[in-house]
């Protein structure tokens, strides 16, 4: 009997499943071999829009062809969300595109195109474009959008698809950094991040089954206090009686 792995079923929107390996696949980008920081992007639909699910996802890769063709392929971490008024919009970050200014313009006219949109107000209203200035940033804004839990109150009845995805993978580096430490050191950590998180104890689980997603200065740290014997490993989720720390 298989009690895991296989192929996943229907996905329906943004579970905690899917959150995690959203941050796990983020962690272990390698930051050093980006030339430049990435690009913060968001798309906006305007007043009206198509609720078919599958002319989103259309929209966004005519949006990403259009940016490959301008800019040459660049990596794109994508995700969905829904706004207030049940309008679907997209946030992006986008690697290794120089020009922010030339790009912001670019961004606001493609999307108006893409979406075949007629209000002049969405052309100027309906796009964002930001340079991330550190990749402590770059953590903010993951938590603050890309990775926010979804609460589902403003998705449409039904809705099923992928909530996030990853385009042009290929342009991305990605060195995962964890340490194997000591089931003593692993407690150790482990209480150390229940207190800060403040979880109520009946929510602290075993030591098998535990995850920090947390900026590298924070990772360091953590691992010259409780485990500076540590020593660097591949992870594969399989450690026994271990704890990986995975750095933003």
């Amino acid at each position: 009997m298989q009690k895991g792995g296989g192929l996943r079923g229907c996905v329906k929107g943004f579970s905690f499943a899917s959150r995690r390996r959203l941050l796990r696949c983020l962690a272990s980008i390698d930051k050093a071999a980006s030339s430049v920081t990435p690009l913060f992007v968001t798309l906006t639909y305007p007043n009206k829009w198509d609720e078919d699910p599958k002319s989103w996802r259309k929209n966004l890769r005519a949006f990403i062809k259009r940016l490959d063709r301008e800019f040459g392929e660049s990596a794109v971490f994508w995700r969905l969300e829904f706004q207030k008024r049940g309008a679907p919009h997209f946030h992006l970050m986008v690697w290794d595109v120089k020009a922010t200014h030339k790009f912001r313009k670019w961004v606001s006219l493609a999307w108006y195109r893409v979406v075949a949109s007629q209000d002049p107000k969405h052309l100027k209203a309906g796009t964002n474009v930001q340079r991330c200035k550190s990749w402590n940033g770059a953590s903010a804004y993951l938590s603050k959008y890309l990775a926010k839990p979804s609460d589902g109150e403003h998705e449409p009845n039904e809705f099923s698809g992928r909530c996030w995805g990853i385009e042009n993978r290929k342009h991305l580096s990605f060195s995962p950094n964890s340490w194997l430490v000591a089931i003593k050191q692993a407690l150790a950590i482990r209480r150390a991040m229940h207190r800060h998180a403040r979880l109520p104890k009946k929510f602290r689980g075993g030591i098998r089954g535990f995850t920090c997603f947390l900026s590298q200065d924070c990772a360091d740290k953590l691992r010259d206090l409780f485990a500076p014997d540590a020593y660097a490993c591949e992870f594969t989720g399989e450690l026994p009686l271990s704890a990986a720390l995975e750095p933003l």
